[in-house]
């Protein structure tokens, strides 16, 4: 389920990479990695340790990237992180919906869907999920759910 969730994000990321602008220095291959970082940190650091099936989980997820999956562990080596980026609507997400304006496409929603999916991933992946790490998951993703309410209905 994670890595489907992944590639969902992933296939988004290129998606939205084909209509930026020229002159935005950050790619939304950065963005997504920005946002997936944030949210399995804090999803990981809900209970308050990384438990060997969680590090195993990130293992199979960022199999084929490891630079990613380094950046990832030496991020969750130093303990939990202010996420910032998660009490907003993140950057990947807005420009989700303006793909889809253009192009008449659910590309938002999805995102949002493979988030939900990727997260409930992370907290199964010690097979113990509790009611702190579901309030995180929650709370991690209220931002964009709240955002998705403000969606224009497609024609």
């Amino acid at each position: 389920m994670t890595r489907e969730s992944y590639a969902i994000l992933c296939y988004a990321a290129n998606a939205l990479e084909a209509e930026r602008p020229a002159f935005d220095p950050v790619t939304n291959f950065e963005h997504l990695a920005e946002l997936v970082y944030s949210l399995v940190e804090r999803l990981i650091w809900a209970d308050g340790w990384l438990d060997p099936a969680e590090s195993d989980m990130l293992d199979a997820l960022l199999e084929e990237d490891r630079l990613q999956r380094g950046a990832l562990v030496e991020r969750l080596s130093k303990g939990p992180a202010d996420d910032e980026i998660l009490k907003q609507v993140p950057e990947f997400i807005r420009a989700c919906r303006r793909y889809d304006r253009v192009n008449g496409t659910r590309l938002e929603p999805t995102a949002i869907n493979a988030l939900d999916s990727l997260g409930m991933g992370v907290l199964a992946s010690d097979r113990e999920i509790t009611t702190q790490e579901f309030d995180a998951l929650r709370d991690a993703l209220a931002a964009c759910h709240r955002y998705l309410e403000t969606r224009p209905k497609l024609g």
